[in-house]
C-alpha cells in the first residue's frame, strides 16, 4: 500500500514538472518574447540600416530604423542591452550605439578620425572591444563609454569579428584566414589558420569556436586550434551567435535569411525575407514567474516523494 501511494505521488510530481517544462518552451508568452536581434543594411545608404526583433517562433518586428547602412552592422549584447557598431560616413564619425528594448538609439561612444568598425564584444568586466578594419587593430572602450584606446599591439590583419572566452579575445582575420588569440596585455598570437577568409566568430563557452567565411561554410575550432568543417549554410554567411542549447544562428546574407544549425550540424532556415542582413545577437529569454513556480513545485514534490520512499 505504501509503495503504491509513493508511486502515485511520484507520478503526480513528474507530471507537474513536465507541464512546467512544456510551458517554458511552448507557451504563447515565451514564444512572443524576443529571442534574437538581426541588423539589416537595406539599400546601403547612410540612413537605410535597421535592427529587427525576432521571436523564438520566427516572427519579426522592427526595433530601430535610420541607422547607417553603408557598411556592415554588427551587434552584441551586454547585460540585456543591445549594442550596434556603425562604420560612419566613409569611416568618419564611426560610433557604437546603445539600443533599448523599446528601440531608442543612444550614442555609447563616438570615434574621432577615420575608423571602420566591424565586430564588437564585451568582456566580463564591462569593457567593450571593437574591431577597426582600417587600422587593423582592436580598440578598447572602458565601461560606460568613458574612454577609448588601442588595445592590440601590431597588425592583426583585416579584423572582421571578435569573441571573448575565459579572459582572452579571439579575433577573425578576413584577409588572412587566421584566428588570433589576444592576451589581456594586447599581445597576440595565431591560434588557428582556416583555409578561407573569415567574417564571423563566436565561442560556445566551453573552449570551442565557430567561424564563418563569408561564403557557405561554418568551421569549428576546438580548444587546441584544430579546424574542421562543421556545416554548410545555404548562402553567404556573416555574423553568427549561439544559444544555450548549442544551436548556431548564422546570418545568410546571400538569401536574406537566418539559418539555424543544430549541434549535430543540421541546417534549416529560421527566418527569411530580410533586407541585406549582416549582424545578429541572441537574447537570453527569462521564463514567466508562473512557469518557474511550476518547475520548482514539481522538483520539490519529486524530492519529497523520494524522501518519503526512504521511510517505507
Amino acid at each position: 500500500m505504501e509503495t503504491s501511494r509513493w508511486l502515485a505521488n511520484l507520478y503526480r510530481a513528474l507530471t507537474q514538472f513536465s507541464i512546467g517544462l512544456f510551458l517554458l518552451v511552448s507557451s504563447p508568452v515565451a514564444q512572443a518574447q524576443t529571442f534574437l536581434y538581426v541588423s539589416e543594411t537595406g539599400a546601403g545608404g547612410n540612413t537605410d540600416g535597421s535592427v529587427l526583433s525576432v521571436t523564438a517562433g520566427g516572427s519579426t518586428s522592427t526595433l530601430a530604423t535610420g541607422l547607417d547602412g553603408s557598411d556592415l552592422i554588427f551587434l552584441t549584447m551586454n547585460g540585456g542591452t543591445l549594442y550596434q557598431g556603425s562604420a560612419g560616413d566613409g569611416g568618419l564619425n564611426s560610433a557604437v550605439n546603445q539600443i533599448s528594448s523599446s528601440g531608442t538609439v543612444t550614442p555609447y561612444f563616438t570615434f574621432v578620425g577615420n575608423h571602420d568598425l566591424a565586430g564588437l564584444v564585451f568582456d566580463s568586466s564591462g569593457n567593450l572591444f571593437v574591431c577597426d578594419c582600417i587600422s587593423s587593430e582592436i580598440d578598447k572602450i572602458t565601461p560606460g563609454g568613458a574612454s577609448e584606446s588601442q588595445f592590440t599591439s601590431g597588425s592583426i590583419g583585416n579584423d572582421e569579428d571578435v569573441t571573448y572566452y575565459n579572459g582572452f579575445l579571439y579575433e577573425a582575420d578576413y584577409a588572412g584566414g587566421k584566428i588570433y588569440k589576444i592576451f589581456p596585455t594586447g599581445v597576440h598570437s595565431v591560434f588557428a589558420t582556416v583555409p578561407s577568409n573569415l567574417v564571423g566568430i563566436v565561442s560556445d563557452g566551453a573552449g570551442n569556436f565557430y567561424a564563418t567565411n563569408g561564403s557557405n561554410t561554418v568551421y569549428k575550432i576546438n580548444s587546441s586550434g584544430t579546424v574542421s568543417v562543421f556545416a554548410h549554410p545555404f548562402g553567404n554567411s556573416y555574423q553568427l551567435d549561439i544559444d544555450s542549447s548549442g544551436n548556431l544562428y548564422v546570418v545568410d546574407n546571400g538569401n536574406d535569411s537566418i539559418d539555424e544549425i543544430t549541434p549535430g550540424g543540421v541546417v534549416s532556415v529560421f527566418v527569411s525575407g530580410l533586407d541585406n542582413p549582416t549582424g545578429i545577437a541572441i537574447v537570453d529569454v527569462v521564463p514567466e514567474p508562473s512557469t518557474w513556480a511550476l518547475l520548482m513545485a514539481g522538483a520539490g514534490m519529486i524530492a519529497l516523494a523520494f524522501r518519503s520512499r526512504k521511510r517505507v
